[in-house]
């Protein structure tokens, strides 16, 4: 039976939001397309499975799913734009509580965590699926509400890149941010760094009716403690040696809009004291200054630390704590939104201005990788990418040391992440052994007319033909022996 509990190490989707939930809350099963790697572009899919009896998956014009009543079952057609695709290629059966996946007569095969399958095989929470060159991927039992759509696609919304989500639990979440945005409560956002806290506080701010006024960002993190009271608060001419003019201060810039500070679990404990003040009051006071000057704006802050531990630690203060609380949200790291990576490559991809596909081995490198700088990371790395690769898919190659060495497997010897993606990682080397060596047949053995017909250079080939222990000798004519 799949069991409802993610295995050791699998992320978990929990409701990252701290707030009352007005929703009746449930767990059902979920299968995501997560990445069409021939055309990243495509939207990526989310089919609740909640009530549906199977999945048909085959090839289509388009990528398209519909649910249909067959008799008392429903289910759910999926078409997926993959010329790799057999019209009727794999389907997933519900039998009681578990998930069977099935091939259905396919030519290419499908794939789970990496292997042929060969007969109907039970789904577990996680595991990854390959056909054609798309992939999917299972989960069990994901936190859902009354608002999760049956079908989803989604690619991101150029002008709210941080707001796109095919993870129920983090979609409702965003939902309830954006009523917040509306109206002028503070807003706390808590992540790790490059997780798109910054993206978070910017779609708060053009959703609220702040919007024309400036969006004032401070790194509270940048300023040396010396100086920061000075920044954010302004001076008066002669507070200090070299104050010559009046300094309006950082605060002050924000009049009438938002002031976004980032990284406040960094502002020392005076700034800490005068910023309480400030929101209590409305009011600001210079350095050097003898009277407060009126004040209005929202405050949006953000940090990668746990403010509750450094307030029992007293390294911050509660009651400062309780002013910026008034919603929080806490953005979950790329590691545990892998449902989501699609997506973002895809947005990543456009922002640069690329449409560059992706070798399924390059693609398994990116969804294995743990990303622990997050969203900021994933995208140096494919900027990188994109530009090695020119007008050419992104192989494992062009990922920098993410790419395996060439006597390694393609799986990275990292800590732990995933496991069921670790086992797909072979996926892809599989269908190239077999691409290589029917290659060298055709070329009597010759490696450089592999290389033209891959469009690759023959010392990349010798590479791959080492990886996999293919002599090439072994497809050229033997010599004829004389009479």
């Amino acid at each position: 039976m799949a069991s409802n509990t993610p295995r050791d190490g699998e992320e978990t989707c929990e409701d990252p939001l701290r707030s009352s939930r007005s929703e009746a809350v449930r767990r059902e099963p979920h299968l995501f397309l997560l990445l069409h790697c021939d055309h990243p572009g495509r939207p990526s899919w989310r089919y609740c499975l909640a009530g549906i009896d199977k999945v048909r998956l085959g090839r289509g014009e388009a990528t398209d799913a519909h649910i249909e009543r067959a008799g008392p079952s429903r289910q759910i057609n999926a078409a997926i734009a993959d010329r790799h695709i057999s019209s009727r290629h794999a389907q997933i059966e519900r039998s009681g509580q578990t998930f069977i996946l099935a091939d259905a007569g396919s030519r290419n095969g499908t794939w789970l965590n990496g292997k042929a399958i060969d007969g109907k095989t039970p789904l577990q929470d996680g595991d990854f699926i390959g056909i054609g060159h798309t992939l999917l991927r299972f989960r069990s039992a994901l936190r859902t509400s009354d608002q999760t759509e049956a079908l989803q696609s989604l690619t991101t919304d150029p002008s709210e890149p941080g707001l796109s989500t095919l993870i129920p639990s983090l979609a409702q979440s965003l939902r309830n941010l954006l009523r917040i945005a509306a109206g002028d409560s503070a807003v706390l956002v808590r992540g790790e760094t490059g997780s798109g806290k910054d993206l978070i506080a910017q779609a708060v701010h053009r959703r609220s009716p702040r919007r024309d006024r400036p969006l004032v960002a401070v790194n509270c993190a940048a300023f040396q403690e010396s100086l920061l009271h000075g920044e954010l608060f302004g001076h008066e001419k002669g507070a200090f040696t070299g104050a010559t003019a009046d300094r309006p201060g950082l605060i002050r810039s924000a009049a009438l809009g938002t002031l976004f500070l980032d990284e406040i679990g960094d502002l020392p404990p005076p700034a800490q004291a005068a910023l309480l003040r400030t929101l209590q009051t409305k009011t600001v006071r210079p350095l050097g200054g003898t009277r407060d000057i009126p004040i209005d704006f929202r405050l949006i802050s953000a940090t990668h630390r746990d403010l509750q531990a450094m307030i029992a630690k007293e390294r911050f203060r509660a009651d400062l704590y309780a002013r910026l609380n008034a919603f929080e949200i806490v953005m979950p790291p790329l590691r545990k939104r892998r449902e989501d990576l699609g997506i973002i490559i895809s947005h990543i991809l456009r922002k640069h201005g690329r449409q560059n596909a992706l070798s399924k081995e390059a693609a398994s490198i990116l969804f294995l990788d743990d990303w622990p700088h997050n969203i900021r990371e994933l995208e140096q790395c494919l900027a990188s990418a994109c530009s090695l690769a020119g007008d050419g898919p992104i192989e494992p190659f062009h990922l920098g040391d993410r790419a395996p060495r060439d006597e390694e497997s393609t799986a990275p010897s990292a800590a732990p992440t995933d496991e069921a993606f670790r086992a797909a990682m072979p996926l892809a080397d599989t269908e190239l052994q077999a691409q290589l060596i029917s290659q060298l047949k055709e070329a009597e053995g010759n490696v450089a007319a592999v290389g033209r017909n891959l469009g690759k250079k023959p010392p990349q080939i010798f590479r791959w033909l080492k990886r996999f222990g293919i002599d090439p000798d072994q497809f050229r004519p033997k010599p004829r022996r004389g009479p």
